[in-house]
């Protein structure tokens, strides 16, 4: 789950780079909008089975 906020995080970093290389005003905000839809796509095609799998471990 770390792999994945870094890599939202580096998202979010790419957004600030593109406004310094002078990407459109337009191109920062869809890539400040697809950090967290990363991370819901990662939880909802991995993230769950570890989740599930913690439960289990805890007896839930």
């Amino acid at each position: 789950m770390v792999a994945v906020l870094r890599a939202a995080a580096i998202v979010l970093a790419s957004a600030v780079v593109a406004v310094g290389l002078g990407a459109s005003v337009g191109a920062t905000p869809l890539l400040v909008a697809v950090s967290p839809a990363l991370i819901d796509v990662a939880y909802e095609t991995v993230g769950y089975r570890h989740e599930e799998q913690a439960l289990k471990q805890a007896g839930v």
